[in-house]
């Protein structure tokens, strides 16, 4: 069962007599970086109870009293948004970060399907650009062929002013996209994998003054049929249902389609479909000849079938419909299945994380045009003045390049915001947007952050080193996950000291660190994910930065030699002065002695 844990949270309905109300906001096709003040943001509110909606003085919303509102700030930062009930418990706030960026074109890729092409055949990648708030329906569910009339206009300008993609595939093998006369780039790349993986990117170049974002897509090929072992049976809805489409949350074109006659599985948005049966393994086959099914949820390596009020899975590999330990088998009145593959949200009642993918990890990407060296240090020093525990002696580190990866180089002046990426083995999945901290693994503290608690508009005191540092844990065990608590929820008490530093750092945040301005110092960070519902893996790297700028004045150190010299030469003075006046002392109370005698 490798894929239930797999980018999902699925909410499990138990038989609660409650009601709630769930919330969530999204844009247009679902992607973090839309969230901007170009692109309009889509909040939801599922609940019997909703009175309207409640948001800041710089955004509108085209109807307040809606449970469906669309939404669009016109300044920049954490927007306050939060739905109105009539139910005596209140619903959480959230805090959107709108950004003022000026990306907000996006790459569509498509390959369409050559009925001539083998399993091997080299596969046409066209690519065009779109406008996501002026986009076809066909585009914004990634069905499209073509581009639209508004998308070719778009994406004629931008070739005219020099613009063209690059795909970049997991095996870092570049193919460029040449312009056809349609309207769209096309590039051919290999066939020979299962699937393909890649990243497009284009020329930093703009048209009305916007940029084009980045994208990963990902294409299955569709696979010679099987013929159905003789005890696969089929999985129905209870008929007279309606149909039921299910996407997959992390790969859009990934479908599933239920109806009371069979369901349809689909890898590249229905363009090709196959019939989805299961071997019954050790389950009693209905006397009916089929499974009847209530709900389905779409992961990356199989499906979660909700049968009556228990949960069955079917793995992709072996196709067998069976129970599993880490799923009810009763009690189960539905399943929720979030639509965004980071969650923007948080999940209510009870949810199934299980385990963490094999080989899934963080690294911290170089930022474009910053230098990293390799082996360019031995090792250097840490004076005891700045670290965080007082030591008698400085420290001396020895740089193991092996673990710590190339020297970031910066300047001291400089702010900087590590930019983290999620990788399964080699391959690259997605920027990370959740919360993560950042502490020196060898314990010094001559650096800050540029943001203070009130500036990111904090509710009340944020965690910060200092308060998880007590009880003696280490900097490693202190803070994670387990114990994170967001400072952007009203808590009873104190609001405490919100013109501290805010310690907690995220990709769409204007949280920056800053370095000594004192010394050039070299810093070996370690960073981890502290938000939990990004992940159920203990995700965590190392990354190393290094500052220059800082210049030692030519006769620094002779300044200093004559300052210890004059304070021993006056030192000598005193010493003189002190025993001349005892001795002038002593002779004459030796000669009133003297005379008196």
């Amino acid at each position: 069962m490798r894929g239930l844990p797999f980018f999902l949270a699925v909410l499990v309905l138990l038989k609660i007599e409650i009601i709630v109300g769930v919330w969530r906001y999204n844009n247009i096709l679902e992607d973090e970086n839309l969230f901007t003040l170009h692109n309009a943001v889509f909040l939801k509110y599922d609940g019997s109870d909703f009175v309207e909606w409640e948001y800041p003085e710089c955004c509108n919303v085209n109807n307040k009293s809606s449970p469906n509102a669309i939404m669009k700030c016109t300044s920049p930062g954490f927007q306050m948004v939060k739905p109105l009930v009539s139910s005596p418990e209140e619903e959480e706030a959230r805090y959107l970060f709108i950004s003022d960026s000026f990306f907000s074109f996006i790459w569509y890729a498509v390959v369409p399907i050559d009925r001539g092409s083998t399993e091997t055949s080299a596969k046409k990648v066209r690519m065009w650009i779109i406008d996501p708030e002026q986009a076809y329906p066909a585009e914004i569910n990634n069905t499209a062929l073509v581009p639209s009339t508004q998308s070719r206009y778009i994406t004629k300008h931008f070739y005219n002013n020099g613009q063209y993609p690059v795909i970049k595939l997991k095996s870092k093998q570049t193919h460029l996209g040449h312009f056809q006369k349609d309207g769209y780039w096309e590039a051919v790349i290999p066939g020979d994998e299962r699937f393909n993986d890649f990243h497009i990117y284009g020329q930093p170049i703009s048209f009305q003054h916007r940029f084009v974002i980045d994208g990963q897509h990902t294409f299955y090929w569709p696979e010679p049929a099987e013929p159905n072992g003789e005890r696969e049976v089929s999985l129905r809805l209870a008929p007279g249902s309606p149909l039921s489409l299910v996407w997959g949350t992390c790969e859009l074109y990934r479908g599933l389609l239920l109806s009371d006659t069979g369901a349809l599985i689909t890898k590249n948005a229905f363009l090709t479909s196959e019939e989805l049966m299961v071997d019954p393994g050790t389950l009693p086959v209905p006397p009916e000849g089929y499974f009847t099914v209530d709900q389905a949820a779409l992961l990356e390596d199989g499906i979660i079938f909700r049968i009556d009020d228990a949960l069955y899975w079917r793995d992709n590999q072996d196709r067998v419909l069976t129970e599993h330990p880490q799923l009810p088998t009763s009690g189960v009145m539905g399943i929720y299945q979030r639509t965004c593959c980071a969650s923007n949200y948080p999940v209510q009642i009870s949810h199934f994380n299980v385990g963490c993918p094999p080989n899934r990890h963080i690294r911290v990407a170089r930022p474009w045009g910053m230098p990293c060296e390799m082996h360019s240090l031995t090792n250097y020093t840490i004076l005891r003045s700045v670290l965080r525990d007082p030591q008698q002696d400085d420290i001396v580190v020895y740089y193991d390049w092996e673990k710590f990866g190339c020297l970031l180089k910066t300047h001291y002046k400089n702010q900087f915001l590590p930019s983290i990426d999620l990788y399964d083995g080699d391959s690259y999945v997605r920027n990370v947007d959740a919360n993560f901290i950042v502490w020196d693994r060898f314990g010094r503290k001559d650096y800050s952050f540029n943001a203070t608690m009130r500036q990111v508009a904090c509710l009340r005191e944020s965690q910060t080193w200092i308060s998880m540092l007590t009880g003696g844990k280490s900097l490693e065990e202190a803070w994670g996950p387990e114990n994170y608590r967001t400072c952007f929820k009203v808590s009873p008490g104190k609001l405490g000291n919100l013109d501290q530093p805010y310690e907690i750092m995220n990709r769409s945040s204007k949280n920056f660190l800053t370095f000594s301005q004192v010394d050039s110092a070299t810093y070996v960070f370690n960073v981890k994910i502290l938000d939990p519902n990004y992940s159920f893996c203990d995700l965590h790297a190392v990354f190393a930065v290094q500052t220059y700028g800082i210049t030692i004045p030519k006769y620094q150190h002779l300044t200093t030699y004559v300052a210890i010299v004059f304070t021993l030469f006056s030192l000598c003075i005193l010493g003189y002065s002190y025993c001349r006046y005892v001795t002038i002392f002593r002779n004459l109370l030796a000669t009133k002695r003297h005379k008196y005698e």
